[in-house]
């Protein structure tokens, strides 16, 4: 990269910062390293001198030149205190922070609200201590973090946080993926749907899964389209993926790859008319997606963000889970490709005046003036003055207490007669949401769990089938056909909407997420 243009002033007298990286995972997967080198190029776009701080034995990437101006050295070689440290993600203890700098910010660059209280209740990786011992402030970015959500999570760090102007540099991307930009054949009739998300709370594939059956099914894109999902290997492993979900969606007879493997971005664009399908939760933008964009590629999103960068990243843009939204936009951008490829420069430049690193200078700097700014000393301990001894009470002033009856004992939470299963079980379904599985969801895969021994059969409840009796009919919200159903037949109302249910004597047990619990209804919180 080459040096970039300071522009120091007197009033910001250049500092010495260092930034952490972990060149062991790589620049092309790494959410964190890429933050660290984007802020190494603010600091020295802003005048200062950087230095990157590692811990492990590799010093820097291979394919990446060390940028300009700047050195990486293992943070104990580090002579005496810099000015600064960034620790993106927290990952330095409180004495090797203090070792580094003299002041520390934790950089982290997530929405916070949503990632540190998730971590703490979907604890999908292995736990890694943290501490703010030492660290002077908590930054994060203004785009992902809403100043409304600060205090809440404010009482989990005992530092302020501050909300620092988003950032995006197309300095790695272009040194990671050449230079290539996305094309389109309009003689080529085939489409290639690439899927690449994280496979986390934040980043799932599993309703891209959905629309890429709808797209198939209702021929939205030519025959010869496929289908390509990434990172799919904790799904691959997943019980409930493969016994529910892709049995579900008939994953196996859709024209679509699996791939274990996370794919890098820039091994995905030599190919003509690729696309992107993307797919966000609880974030208004995967940071990530500004790569794609930046190289051309065709992004369906659900991105607020993107939504409003560019009118033709508005085009692309479906509104959380809406499928049907999704499906609308796919066919309205199969009538003319070209208007998207047409725009690339012009949503390049959005991007630079949006985020780039020219972009809010003055805001940064007030940002970076912290690490000047004294430490406030600590306030004096008050002097404790000790309160005089109280004299106990003379035994006649104790009230005598009275006599406390025994309890009655307590009855019995579960009969005491052994429930016996049937040898079968046969439930059918009724008024169900369209393409559920009769066979195989939540209350027979249940029952077949705590069941073993017993075969549980699922089926479509059809009152034409004089030979069907089932034992039970689970009926859904979607019609009211079940009220024909005779009486004979137990009667169970199954939905996931948290809404009023009207009361029906015919129904023997409710299973909703109504808070009202008692012999007819089960709560099953959604």
């Amino acid at each position: 990269m080459d040096p970039i243009p300071s522009t120091i002033s007197d009033s910001h007298p250049m500092s010495h910062f260092g930034i952490t990286i972990t060149p062991s995972q790589p620049l092309d997967q790494s959410g964190a390293n890429q933050a660290a080198y984007t802020l190494g190029e603010l600091l020295l776009h802003l005048g200062h001198r950087v230095t990157w701080l590692y811990r492990g034995k590799d010093t820097w990437w291979k394919d990446i030149p060390l940028p300009a101006s700047t050195t990486a050295q293992h943070y104990t070689a580090i002579p005496s205190p810099l000015d600064g440290l960034i620790d993106v993600d927290g990952v330095y203890t409180a004495d090797e922070r203090a070792r580094v700098a003299r002041t520390t910010i934790v950089f982290l660059r997530t929405f916070l609200q949503f990632s540190e209280m998730d971590k703490s209740v979907y604890i999908e990786c292995p736990y890694r201590p943290r501490t703010m011992e030492g660290v002077r402030e908590v930054w994060c970015w203004d785009i992902l973090n809403p100043a409304y959500s600060i205090p809440s999570i404010q009482t989990l760090f005992p530092c302020p946080i501050r909300r620092v102007p988003f950032l995006w540099s197309s300095a790695l991307t272009d040194l990671l993926g050449k230079d290539q930009r996305a094309f389109y054949v309009p003689a080529d009739p085939s489409w290639k749907v690439h899927v690449a998300e994280k496979t986390t709370n934040e980043s799932s594939a599993i309703v891209p899964l959905v629309a890429i059956r709808e797209l198939h099914r209702t021929q939205a894109w030519p025959s010869s389209t496929t289908y390509h999902i990434h990172n799919t290997a904790t799904l691959q492993t997943n019980q409930f993926f493969k016994e529910n979900i892709a049995l579900n969606l008939e994953l196996a007879t859709l024209p679509a790859m699996l791939y274990k493997e996370r794919t890098p971005f820039h091994h995905l664009i030599g190919e003509p008319n690729t696309v992107v399908l993307s797919h966000s939760r609880f974030t208004p933008l995967r940071t990530s997606l500004l790569q794609w964009v930046w190289r051309g590629v065709p992004l369906f999103h659900n991105s607020p963000v993107l939504r409003d960068l560019h009118p033709t990243l508005r085009a692309m843009y479906y509104e959380g889970n809406n499928i049907q939204q999704l499906l609308r936009v796919c066919r309205t951008f199969q009538e003319d490709p070209k208007v998207w490829y047409a725009a690339g420069e012009a949503r390049r430049e959005a991007i630079r005046q949006a985020y780039g690193i020219q972009a809010h200078e003055e805001e940064w700097k007030t940002c970076l003036s912290v690490f000047s700014e004294p430490i406030a000393p600590a306030l004096p301990a008050l002097p404790v003055t000790p309160l005089p001894p109280v004299a106990p009470l003379p035994p006649a002033a104790l009230p005598a207490a009275p006599p406390v009856a025994p309890l009655p004992p307590a009855a019995p939470l579960m009969p005491s007669t052994a429930i016996t299963p049937p040898e079968t079980l046969c439930i059918a379904f009724s008024d169900m949401w369209p393409g559920f599985n009769t066979d195989r969801n939540f209350i027979t895969d249940t029952l077949r769990h705590y069941y073993p021994t017993m075969t549980v059969h699922g089926t479509l409840y059809e009152p034409s089938d004089t030979a069907l009796t089932p034992h039970l009919v689970i009926v859904g919200p979607y019609s009211e056909a079940w009220k024909s159903i005779p009486a004979t037949i137990p009667t169970g109302y199954l939905t996931g909407e948290n809404w009023h249910i009207q009361d029906d004597p015919a129904v023997a047990l409710y299973l909703s997420p109504s808070r009202q619990e008692d012999d007819r209804h089960f709560r099953l919180p959604t």
